[in-house]
């Protein structure tokens, strides 16, 4: 049963407080909210995101200008947040299609986590529709949402890749409407009279009366009740919703009540009656004012709550769908049966596609109908009439979940597989700016079009929407194409290396990245020699491998460079060579095509390159390659090169930190082998082998057929490798913690090993190895003992050890001039001081101590203290940190691992799976691509390990280990570091109550020298 994690949570809760409690599902995401002027409930929501960190908030609305100024104050306040506008006119349908077409065109942001639909009008006075004819509550407050959020999906569904259900959401801002009212099937417009309507659609009007409006039942239209059946609207449209999305995609959408704000432009239409009588309600009770603050709080729980996806839609005493609806922070059962009804949900959701002409099942397509868009198909027989570039974001990202892998290629036919094809059109896009193929068929009409190896089929849907007076063909092994397509458009399963039996010639023959699946490639340009109607054209589009650099950065003893190369070698090995487009030129030659012509482009690899065209392909063809890597090579290097599964995955990653190197100027070159290689044939055509109309109708049912006996055949065999996939991966993860681990055990055998041989003879000494614990993750364990203070603990001197050796090795060329013997020279602390003047003289060649005093460095991210817990010690460096000025990369260091050391006690992870760690002590993406100092990942901020990593100059980021070396903690011998409780391993109590006791820490240079105050409140 759905429920909410605080249930304290209520009328008087403010957003911010829910954004705080729920900040893991804030930080780093991507939020689009609509209606988001100052001074509304929109703008209040998006400052409550924008306290915890996310990466993007989008603000949609009708004017620049008002957006404009919400994005300054919001920038003013959270500067490191990315805002972004999109205009949209909600009550237009066009300008939400262009809005959305937009969206999905901004290749930076490519996943949405959140939608907010706040936006909305409210008692228009008049009876009004909206350019598409609907009443303009409606039109408004749900139809242009409705469109919107369809049309962003395919975005929604790429960031629930890989959650927890729910995690992405849609939230519908709804009103208390829900509670009073429901839907009027029998007259959306308010043409009728209240009176004529059917009982169980009229409304209330005795609610009417208590608002000022007398009389309702003689007139049709009253503003109230026109919002009111809107507001129903958006708590519907999140039934059925979840009903299409939860359990396929993991998408939850639910709706929340605001509460009364009396504050906002929202009831600017109200009549001076309508205002009396709501002053009137407010006095006697019927409701209670909110702030802006209290009324966004219950989207944000909608948004967040990681309950509410448990249970959701189930019925709860006699009412279909509980959780769908919630007010004043929880779950409501206020509503109307009729407003939660999960008939009701799937009849709107029948009428929305019949008022915007579009049909959406995801993940596929969207068909339009002829008689509600302009952009029709001319003649009548056409089914689909909106051009389908504007909805090929949603075919992008959904393609029939056919999972297959064909014995004949080497390569998926899975939905990433799908997603990366679509992606990979778009870079043939970028690359011809925008035209489908480039010999003359790319910019008139064909009669017949062929597209061989078709895919997804996005070229021929294309192709076939652009000239709607030519018959498309699509052709390919797979039945991973969608079925609602333009009636110009159809798609065949066929072997192409078999012989070509259509009865009617083309006059275009498309051929795009058949590299790779065909065993004769003569035999292949040949067959499509005779296909071609005398002065037809043939188009071939192909990359050639392997990659290439033009500057050298691309050494051929790097991971990358190897993979084009070992390409060329498993393919070869498996007889379908990738080398082939090296040949098309002359294998046209050999077939007869005349007036070829060959053209060459490069792709980049990432976006390393500065011209802005060059930049855009190559941020489109790192998607290509990086998303669809192991799907590549998996198949091909184990069947080829029989490698085991781990050994392709492990080399996949390898490969992979290269690709994301900007360093590494690497392309593919491409080749177009026909547009710019036009091959037109001479008149006379060859005989061939030609099918029935009767045989054609059997091929295309068997086709149908054979659709269906592949999914069902091939589905359990992708889950189980998907299952073996994600067991590699855990594999991996482990294997990557154990290594690790050893060059720290390393070092630790060679410090043991030194002081084994330096310890007087005959004397008795021992290890306290009880910090020498696994429990730690690698890389970050106890600091090894030090002397205990006699005044801090009742311990006889006698017993107390000698400080063991440091957690760094010091520089070996700073030499121990104090003249008192150790077990080595880091334990001396004028020898670290001499160790750490010498490090930090480069940055600081006067006085590495006046750190302290510089003017903060512009250029240094913006962070605060993670707390954990309640511990004390979390508490004093909070107040700590908010007094202290902290103006160099120096102090930053001093002060933050000051803080690590203190704070890591309250972290109980396992190092083999890093389970228990927080997400923001987990290895960064940019810590995986840069080389860096290893003493960089002991900083428990993600923001400063990646400011770092990206700029190698900053020469004091090596002295961390100084800092590191600096700070000991005062350890009685003994005393149990770990514990075990219920099961898990744990910091024992008696330890973290020394590590929290800030007398237990030995301060070092530069800690008693750089920062007095800091000494004055260790050592009162």
């Amino acid at each position: 049963m759905a429920s909410t994690t605080n249930p304290d949570f209520g009328a008087n809760t403010e957003a911010t407080e829910v954004a705080k409690a729920f900040t893991d599902g804030i930080r780093g995401k991507t939020v689009l909210i609509t209606g988001v002027n100052r001074g509304g409930i929109g703008f209040a929501t998006a400052q409550a995101f924008s306290t915890q960190s996310p990466a993007h908030v989008i603000l949609a609305g009708r004017s620049a200008s008002k957006a404009k100024e919400s994005i300054d104050e919001l920038k003013a306040e959270f500067p490191d947040v990315d805002y972004r506008f999109l205009e949209v006119d909600l009550s237009s349908q066009a300008s939400v299609r262009n809005a959305a077409k937009e969206f999905l065109s901004w290749s930076d942001i490519p996943a949405i986590d959140l939608i907010i639909n706040s936006a909305g009008v409210m008692a228009v006075q008049e009876r009004t529709l909206s350019k598409d004819g609907i009443e303009m509550h409606l039109a408004t407050n749900h139809i242009g949402h409705w469109l919107l959020s369809c049309l962003l999906i395919p975005k929604l569904i790429k960031a629930s890749e890989g959650k927890p259900k729910g995690s992405v959401r849609i939230v519908n801002v709804t009103s208390a409407s829900p509670m009073v009212s429901n839907m009027r099937w029998s007259d959306m417009n308010f043409d009728k009279k209240n009176k004529d309507l059917p009982q169980e659609e009229q409304p209330n009007y005795e609610f009417f009366k208590l608002w000022g409006y007398e009389n309702s039942e003689e007139t049709s239209y009253v503003p109230l009740d026109g919002y009111n059946r809107s507001k129903v609207a958006n708590v519907l449209f999140g039934i059925e919703a979840n009903k299409r999305l939860f359990e396929k995609h993991g998408i939850l959408t639910l709706a929340a009540h605001p509460g009364v704000i009396m504050t906002t432009e929202l009831g600017r239409n109200f009549p001076k009656e309508t205002l009396k009588a709501a002053k009137k309600l407010g006095s006697m009770g019927f409701y209670t004012h909110k702030s802006l603050e209290a009324g966004a709080s219950t989207s944000l729980v909608a948004a967040l709550d990681p309950k509410l996806a448990n249970g959701i839609g189930e019925t709860h005493e006699g009412s279909d769908n509980y959780g769908a609806y919630l007010a004043d922070c929880q779950i409501s059962t206020g509503a109307k049966p009729l407003a939660v009804s999960s008939s009701e949900a799937k009849k709107l959701w029948d009428f929305s596609e019949e008022a915007t002409g579009q049909k959406f099942s995801w993940g596929c397509e969207a068909a339009i109908r002829e008689d509600k868009n302009p952009d029709t198909f001319f003649g009548a027989d056409s089914t689909i009439s909106q051009p389908v570039t504007d909805s090929l974001a949603s075919l992008r990202s959904s393609v029939l979940q056919h999972q297959i892998e064909n014995g004949q290629y080497a390569y998926p036919n899975d939905q990433s597989e799908n997603e990366r094809l679509e992606i990979q059109h778009n870079v043939w896009l970028l690359t011809l700016r925008g035209s489908l193929a480039l010999c003359p068929k790319g910019n008139e009409a064909a009669k017949r079009v062929l597209d061989v190896g078709t895919g997804t089929g996005c070229w021929a849907i294309e192709y076939a929407d652009a000239f709607p007076q030519s018959e498309v063909i699509g052709v390919d092994l797979s039945p991973t194409q969608p079925t609602m397509v333009p009636i110009n458009c159809t798609f065949e399963i066929d072997d192409l290396e078999k012989d070509w039996t259509w009865a009617k010639p083309f006059d275009f023959v498309f051929s795009r990245v058949m590299a790779g699946s065909f065993e004769d490639y003569d035999a292949f340009i040949s067959k499509a020699y005779k296909a071609l109607e005398p002065g037809g054209w043939f188009e071939m589009q192909d990359i050639v491998l392997p990659y290439k650099s033009d500057d050298g950065t691309l050494h051929a003893d790097l991971e990358l460079a190897k993979l084009g190369h070992y390409f060329c070698e498993a393919s070869k090995i498996l007889g379908r060579s990738v080398e082939a487009p090296r040949h098309y030129k002359s294998m046209m030659q050999k077939a007869g095509f005349i007036n070829i012509v060959e053209r060459h482009f490069k792709w980049p690899l990432n976006a390393w390159a500065k011209d802005p065209y060059y930049k855009e392909i190559g941020a489109w063809s790192f998607a290509n390659l990086d998303g669809g890597l192991e799907g590549l090579t998996l198949a091909l290097f184990t069947r080829g090169m029989k490698w085991t599964k781990e050994e392709t995955m492990t080399f996949c990653a390898e490969v992979r930190k290269h690709l994301r190197d900007p360093r590494i100027h690497a392309y593919l070159p491409v080749h177009l082998d026909s547009p710019l290689m036009s091959a037109s044939p001479p008149s006379g055509s060859s005989k061939r082998r030609v099918r029935t109309e009767a045989q054609m109708s059997q091929k295309r049912l068997a086709d149908r057929v054979k659709h269906r006996e592949n999914r069902q055949e091939h589905k359990q065999r992708m889950e189980r490798m998907e299952a073996d996939i994600a067991q590699i991966r855990k594999n991996l993860d482990t294997v990557s913690a154990q290594l690790r681990t050893l060059p720290q055990l390393s070092a630790d055998l060679v410090a043991l090993q030194q002081r084994s041989s330096q310890k007087p003879p005959g004397e008795a000494y021992e290890m306290d190895t009880s910090v020498e614990t696994p429990d730690f993750p690698a890389g970050r364990r106890a600091p090894a003992a030090a002397p205990c203070a006699a005044d801090h603990h009742d311990i006889p001197p006698a017993e107390v050890p000698e400080v063991v050796s440091s957690l760094f090795p010091t520089p070996s060329h700073v030499d121990c001039r104090c003249g008192v013997q150790h077990h080595s020279q880091a334990d001396c602390l004028e020898y670290r001081s001499f160790a750490i003047l010498y490090e930090t003289h480069a940055a600081f060649p006067k006085d590495p101590l006046h750190a302290r005093s510089l003017p903060r460095n512009p250029e240094l991210p913006n962070m605060t203290l993670h707390s954990y817990g309640d511990n004390a010690v979390t508490c004093f460096l909070t107040s700590f940190l908010k007094g202290f000025e902290m103006a160099s990369v120096e102090t930053l260091f001093g002060v933050y691992f000051f803080a690590y050391r203190l704070m890591r006690w309250r972290l109980h992870p396992d190092p083999m799976t890093l389970k228990d760690v927080p997400p923001w002590l987990l290895p960064t993406e940019v810590q995986n691509t840069y080389p860096h100092p290893v003493s960089i990942d002991y900083i428990p901020w993600p923001d400063l390990r990646d400011f770092l990593c990206t700029n190698p100059r900053i020469k004091s980021r090596h002295s961390v280990k100084i800092y590191l070396e600096s700070l000991q903690l005062k350890w009685p011998p003994g005393c149990p570091l770990m514990a075990v409780e219920g099961g898990q391993v744990c910091v024992s109590p008696e330890f973290e109550a020394i590590a929290c006791d800030l007398n237990n820490w030995e301060l070092g240079p530069p800690w008693l020298e750089a920062f007095p105050r800091l000494v004055s409140l260790v050592h009162p």
